[in-house]
């Protein structure tokens, strides 16, 4: 679960990659009540994927299909172990070439689910020794399993593991914080080393609403340090009140000493409207993303912060509008002169440098809903809506150590569906260049195009294939980078659906 960085190397030329060769393999079908969920890991070997089987409303049995580097399929196990009516499977993950399985079981006497753990043995896909507990929470329903997050750190020498109470399910801990009258935030930190040997761990308990709180990426530092960001609401329901934000962005991070902190982050009367966070190399947690000065959508420029490990201080706090001639690009001069921002750009990645810069990596998103008035017998009219799903241009935004922007730049795209299944993109770094992989419509007839952005900014796209050769639409977010120089590629139509192998 290796985080891959990007090294930005400043040439003075740009490293040339003449072609890119695709192979697919062969085709395979889905039966009734599966689906293909992610490409879970890779190695030597080849890949390994999580196919699930629907066994009622809220209980999916996972399965795990192995394809060697011709994707062929090598052996497809369904994890029966996990096959119970207490059992629910919640994660199949990879940390250092290993592999994983996380589920929960049920204590309906107790009102418990425990969290575990079970290694998987790549070779054939049988489970390793016993379970291994990591935490509990209380649960009224069974069907009801918790939250699971799982971060690694930068040098995969170390990962954690959060768990928590579902939403609205939650035990009210009013004895704890006896002027607090909210359901406080509960979970639980279980720190690992390289192995999965358990480290430390620690039942946490803040004082704040979490019917008011939108917990977001969660983090760890080579030094085993856990960093969680969190979107605080004053109230609830609105972004905004009386023109003013009505929420605002902390940090907490929990030490290895048993020690907390939380960290603050405004922009004075600025709008934060993305935010996202990633420890670097050098062990200092990198905080960026957008603001605004309209609203919680609205994109004007950049921020970025650095925070110290050694003080647990924030060191560096940096903004910066962006040019007239990147908002032009996107929106049209008119609209750039007339100070327009931009709006909904959702962040995909914060890439830190080898310099202690960083790259940002966003795409444009958003939902619209038709409505349409059917008109029957005797004039009874009906309603009827139509969900739409956009993605749209990614743009990147190459921050300097100083929080100065080397450059702005998009990729343009214009993704449109009913669903978001063949939408978005892939990403892959490839030495000092960022390639994407993108549907250039949804359509079986489609391109399916690959974009590189240089070290300078520069941007060239052309198609990679069509998915009519394929014959299967191309699923960008279920493809992923699976070496130096190369990316796997996932394509299904109906019940059909393929595997290809891009090399760089």
């Amino acid at each position: 679960m290796k985080t891959i960085q990007l090294f930005i190397i400043f040439l003075l030329g740009a490293f040339n990659i003449f072609g890119q060769e695709v192979k697919w393999g062969p085709e395979y079908r889905n039966g009734q009540g599966e689906s293909i969920e992610k490409l879970t890991a890779q190695d030597e070997n080849g890949i390994y994927v999580l196919r699930t089987v629907q066994r009622s409303k809220y209980r999916f049995l996972p399965v795990l299909d192995h394809y060697n580097r011709e994707m062929k399929l090598q052996y497809s196990r369904v994890l029966k172990e996990l096959d119970k009516s207490t059992v629910f499977y919640t994660d199949l993950f990879q940390y250092n070439d290993r592999l994983y399985v996380a589920f929960t079981k049920y204590y309906g006497d107790e009102q418990k689910h425990s969290l575990f753990y079970n290694e998987i043995n790549k070779a054939d896909g049988s489970l390793i020794d016993v379970p291994k507990k990591v935490a509990q929470i209380f649960s009224n329903r069974k069907h009801l399993q918790g939250e699971f997050q799982l971060a690694a750190s930068p040098d995969s020498s170390r990962a954690v593991i959060l768990f928590s109470e579902v939403e609205n399910e939650r035990t009210i801990f009013r004895s704890a914080y006896s002027n607090f009258n909210g359901s406080p935030i509960k979970f639980s930190l279980n720190v690992y080393d390289e192995k999965m040997g358990a480290l430390w761990e620690k039942e946490v308990l803040l004082p704040y609403d979490d019917d008011l709180v939108e917990r977001g990426k969660l983090s760890i530092d080579n030094s085993g340090n856990v960093h969680i960001l969190a979107k605080l609401y004053a109230s609830r329901g609105r972004d905004k009140v009386r023109g003013k934000a009505n929420y605002s962005y902390k940090i907490f991070s929990f030490y290895e000493d048993g020690s907390t902190k939380e960290y603050d982050f405004s922009l004075d009367d600025k709008f934060i409207s993305e935010i996202t966070l990633t420890p670097n190399k050098q062990n200092e947690l990198i905080c960026a993303g957008f603001y605004s000065e309209r609203d919680a959508s609205g994109v004007k420029g950049a921020f970025y912060f650095r925070i110290d490990e050694a003080t647990r201080e924030v060191s560096k706090k940096y903004f910066q509008e962006f040019e007239a001639e990147f908002l032009a690009q996107l929106i049209g001069e008119r609209r750039a002169k007339k100070g327009r921002e931009l709006y909904h750009y959702n962040m995909k990645e914060l890439i830190p440098r080898s310099d202690n810069g960083a790259v940002l990596v966003a795409e444009q998103y958003y939902i619209r809903v038709v409505t349409d008035r059917d008109f029957g017998p005797g004039g009874a009219v009906t309603f009827r809506e139509r969900i739409f799903y956009h993605h749209n241009d990614i743009i990147l935004i190459n921050i300097n150590p100083d929080g100065s922007i080397a450059w702005s730049t998009s990729v343009p795209k214009r993704q449109v569906a009913q669903s978001p299944t063949y939408s978005s993109f892939a990403q892959a770094v490839v030495r000092d260049k960022l390639y994407f992989v993108f549907n250039d419509r949804i359509s079986k007839r489609a391109a399916v195009r690959l974009a590189s952005v240089n070290s300078k900014g520069e941007v060239k796209i052309k198609d990679l294939f069509t998915n009519r050769d394929a014959d299967v639409v191309t699923r960008p977010i279920l493809s992923r980078q699976t070496g130096k120089k190369e990316m796997v590629i996932y394509g299904s139509l109906r019940k059909k659906y393929r595997f290809a192998r891009v090399r760089f």
